[in-house]
């Protein structure tokens, strides 16, 4: 038996992985191992957060599965809508589907490449797409996004604000950002004393 009969998952880029869903298996009766098999496009786990693969292996105890957590995960490598069957089968007994579905997005990894036209600036936050993405050592930082254009801004400290549009059409993009350090006008007065 299964707890749920289909997991829906939401869309997620292509070569990436969704949060995990869970459901339960049990059985009695079995002289064999319950065999789960994920289909392409998905994997399981009998633990949360680890060890997922394609195929889980439950051992009855004198024909008995106590109920048991599988978790999954949507990991799509192809750009298509997956709609396929998780299978649990055992020698002498029914198979059992659970049914997973998923969208697979398209997406390109946009490379922000900032500096102050010979440095490389590290630590400055670019703000894109609702998400803010910080520069490591060599002024570099990425983020996936999908087909669209993009208004983003760059901030660091003793630089001014750069904003800007990125522009992903069907490939992977580099952004050159070229940062100016902020620079003040002082003006002294100068007084005789008397």
């Amino acid at each position: 038996n299964t707890s749920k009969q289909k997991l829906v998952f939401e869309d997620v880029y292509n070569g990436f992985e969704s949060t995990e869903q869970s459901y339960t298996v049990s059985a009695d009766g079995l002289s064999q191992n319950l065999v789960v098999t994920a289909p392409n496009g998905f994997v399981i786990s009998k633990t949360t957060g680890s060890g997922f693969t394609n195929v889980l292996n439950f051992e009855p105890a004198s024909g008995i599965i106590s109920t048991s957590n599988v978790y999954v995960k949507f990991a799509p490598n192809s750009l298509v809508a997956y709609d396929e069957n998780i299978v649990h089968t055992s020698t002498d007994a029914t198979s059992i589907n659970v049914n997973v579905t998923g969208t697979s997005l398209e997406n390109y990894l946009v490379t922000f490449n900032v500096n102050d036209g010979a440095n490389p600036i590290d630590g400055a936050i670019i703000s894109i797409d609702g998400h803010d993405i910080t520069t490591a050592a060599g002024g570099i930082a990425s983020i996936n996004l999908l087909v669209g254009d993009y208004n983003f801004s760059v901030t660091s400290t003793g630089y001014d604000n750069y904003s800007g549009t990125v522009s992903v059409v069907d490939q992977d993009v580099t952004q050159n950002v070229v940062l100016i350090l902020t620079t003040y006008d002082v003006q002294f007065v100068v007084t005789s004393g008397g």
